[in-house]
Parts: structure tokens; sequence; C-alpha cells
């Protein structure tokens, strides 16, 4: 594997003179955020990919856990809220078959692939079968969520890896957001979003309580008043919120792209980080905090004219020039791979 990275910092020059790329994504869910960090970033680069052209596809187990927990708990609304947000994300759900079968399957789903991204949290079995199916066509990436490689990484074309984790890659993938079109709203009251950790969520909004927060939960986070929404429909609290303090519940370097949806959309933010939770570069556009303090935090945020001040998302974070730097990426490495 060429250790030799590509710079996903800036922009990629135009790509219209090529063929579009087509990309197999295997991961544990795009449709569900429940305890599902990677998701935030999955759909971003999706939409991205397929904006610009490219065709893409991302296959989920059948029965896999964010998806069955959320059903469970909050029913299907979740699942529509998220097709009618993303039309334009193709996925997939499958049975995994077992021996030769599976090897049949897995082969005709990336034949006509030009990449294949497996995401460290897909089924094992994946996994291993990807590594062995080595072919100069498809160039095999592998995508880790948290903050180190297996071994098994090395068996692949290439690592994909977040911001903030110092491994060796080929090219940085996440946190990534794809802001829509900014909207001049009013903007009004502080609201309070936990994706999970009940003691610190309830910790943050006792801490909240002089400011009123109205509070939401987009995961297990419980209450008499809490209300649950999915995060495709956070968008529209964000795009009208004056500030939003964010509980990420989770320490995968891509559960900064929660934090960062609130400024994405124009809307200050600060970061509630649970006990022991590492702490991954923002690039300057979030305050991370411990639940503690969260009310000094906010009160500093709202401050008359410090909201002038939230900075628009650095390039490194669009979705769009990440996910063309993995178009360039991919090319690059087929071109060298078929010589």
């Amino acid at each position: 594997m060429d250790g030799s990275p590509v710079n996903s910092n800036q922009p990629i020059a135009s790509q219209a003179a090529e063929r579009p790329v087509r990309f197999v994504i295997f991961g544990t869910s795009v449709v569900s955020e429940w305890g599902n960090p990677a998701a935030t970033t999955s759909r971003a680069i999706l939409h991205a990919l397929t904006t610009n052209g490219h065709d893409a596809v991302f296959l989920e187990q059948r029965g896999n856990a964010p998806t069955v927990e959320l059903l469970r708990a909050r029913g299907a609304d979740a699942l529509r809220d998220f097709a009618d947000a993303y039309p334009d994300i193709r996925y997939r759900t499958y049975d995994l078959p077992e021996g030769l079968e599976r090897a049949v399957w897995l082969g005709r789903e990336v034949s006509t692939a030009d990449a294949v991204v497996v995401q460290e949290d897909a089924p094992d079995a994946v996994i291993e079968d990807l590594a062995r199916f080595d072919t100069p066509r498809l160039v095999r990436l592998y995508q880790i969520t948290s903050v180190e490689v297996p071994g098994i990484a090395s068996r692949f074309d290439g690592i994909l890896a977040p911001f903030g984790v110092d491994v060796p890659r080929v090219l940085t993938l996440g946190p990534a957001l794809d802001p829509p079109e900014s909207a001049d709203l009013p903007r009004d009251g502080v609201t309070l979003v936990a994706y999970a950790g009940q003691d610190a969520a309830q910790e943050a909004a006792t801490a909240l309580a002089t400011l009123e927060p109205r509070l939401i939960s987009v995961g297990e986070v419980t209450g008499d008043r809490w209300e649950y929404l999915p995060e495709v429909r956070l968008r529209e609290v964000y795009a009208r919120a004056r500030l939003a303090v964010v509980l990420p519940g989770s320490t995968s370097p891509l559960a900064t792209a929660r934090a960062l949806l609130p400024v994405a959309h124009g809307c200050p933010a600060i970061e509630v980080l649970g006990k022991g939770a590492p702490v991954f570069p923002p690039f300057g556009h979030l305050r991370s905090v411990p639940a503690a303090e969260t009310l000094e935090a906010a009160q500093a945020a709202l401050t008359p004219g410090t909201e002038a001040g939230v900075p628009a998302l650095a390039p490194a974070l669009l979705a769009t020039n990440q996910a063309l730097a993995l178009v360039d990426l991919v090319r690059q490495r087929r071109r060298t791979q078929l010589a």
C-alpha cells in the first residue's frame, strides 16, 4: 500500500472530463444515527458524491443494531424523515450469505464498481473477504472511524482516517458536513441537543436551567422535557437557534460532525464532553467543555456581539471537498493498478 497522503484540505479541480466514479460502501448504517456517529459523515459524503455526478451505494446488513434499536425506541418515522431529507442517497440492506455463496454475492456487489470503501464497523466477514478480493480494477479502501488502525487495514489499497487521528493514511475522511444555503432567519433561545449519555445530558440541562433551553434528544436520552428529533430534522432547529449546546454521546472522532452541525447552519455551538472523552481538533469552530462548565460557556457565547462571530466552516470540513479528494484518489490508484 502506498502511504503517500492525498491532501483533502483544498478543493479538487474540475474533473468533468473524466467519467463518473462508481463507489460501493459497506458500513453499519447510513439511515440510523442511533449509536452510530459515522452516519453524519457518511450521509454528507454520499450526498456530495451524487451531487457531483458520481455513483455511490451504501450497503448495510439487515437487522443492524443502529436501525433495530432506533425502530424499537422511536418507531419508523425517523426512517421516513431520512428518506425525505436525502432522496439522492442510495442504500440497500442485505442478508449476509455463508461460505462460497458469500464470495459469489460479494463479487456481484462490486463487479461494476471502481472502488469499495469498507468501514471498520462493517461485518467482520465482509472485511475479511474484501481484504482477499485483490484485483487491479477495484480500489479497496479501509475507513477507520475510531483512533486505531487494525492490522487487516494494511491488506487494503488505502486507509481513510478522520481528522485529528495520528495514523498512517492516504486520505482524510471526516468529520464532514455539507451545509445547505444559508437562510437569514430570526434566531432566539438556547437548544440543548443530546445524542446519548443520560447523566451528562441531565447535568447539562440542570446547569442551563436559568436559560430555559429547548431539550432535544437524538437518541436514548429521555425525560419529561426531552423531545425526540432525528438528526436530519435538526437543520430546521439550528437555523433558528441563537446557541446550540451539543452532547455528541461518543468518543469517535467522527462524532465531532454532530457538534459542528449547528455551525454549518450559522449557529454558535458548544460541545459538551462526556467523562474521559478525547478532544479532537474542531478547527476553532467549537468550545468543548465538561457538563459542569456548560452554563459558564453558554453565558460567554451569549454575550452581546459574539453571535456575529460564527465562522464559516473550514474548507477541509466540507463534504464536497473531501468527496472530490476521494474521487481523485481512486482515479490515481486505478491508473497505477491498471498500468
